[in-house]
């Protein structure tokens, strides 16, 4: 586990035994835990935060492929990252979720694309001109796209949900089970 993630993890955990939920084992799952909400077994994604920083939802494909509704337990921290000041448990509604993308039909193409190019330094333009071209035809849109390269192995493109989108638009449109602002 990378250090910059073990207060998710550790934050996570606390959701599950907070809230007996089901805990996923598998490192890579789709979904972090499982609840049963409202007599339904309900896939659950938690989520540990700076105040002000954007919600990071993982790869972009995998989250277009949502097709079901599930819950959000998100922690916002402020100066150290167990000081948890403002949280929120959230019932996402499929049908909003797939309503925050972009242009989606992009998809095959631009992972198609991706593939084509290396992570080698003479591919830095090109890789800037493909991430600049797909966020233009991708369009604006609520979750937006984060485009991952570096001179290793790393070649991906995640998603997420800038602050003001998630006050503003994620909380007005689905249901808030749980909202608490602590003191900082």
């Amino acid at each position: 586990m990378a250090e910059r993630q073990k207060h998710g993890f550790e934050y996570e955990e606390f959701k599950i035994n907070e809230n007996n939920l089901i805990k996923e084992n598998n490192y890579t799952a789709k979904w972090d835990t499982f609840e049963v909400y409202n007599g339904v077994r309900t896939p659950v994604s938690v989520k540990c935060i700076g105040i002000n920083s954007s919600i990071d939802f993982g790869d972009f494909k995998r989250q277009t492929e949502i097709n079901e509704d599930f819950i959000l337990y998100i922690g916002f921290w402020k100066n150290k990252k167990n000081n948890i000041v403002e949280e929120y448990k959230i019932l996402l509604k499929k049908d909003n979720w797939n309503s925050y993308f972009g242009d989606k039909t992009i998809i095959k193409e631009m992972l198609d694309e991706m593939r084509n190019i290396s992570n080698e330094h003479t591919d830095d333009s090109i890789w800037k001109e493909y991430r600049n071209r797909y966020k233009k035809l991708y369009g604006k849109s609520i979750i937006s796209l984060r485009f991952k390269r570096d001179h290793k192995k790393q070649k991906r493109i995640q998603c997420g949900i800038t602050k003001p989108n998630f006050i503003n638009i994620v909380l007005k449109d689905n249901l808030v089970i749980l909202k608490n602002l602590r003191n900082s």
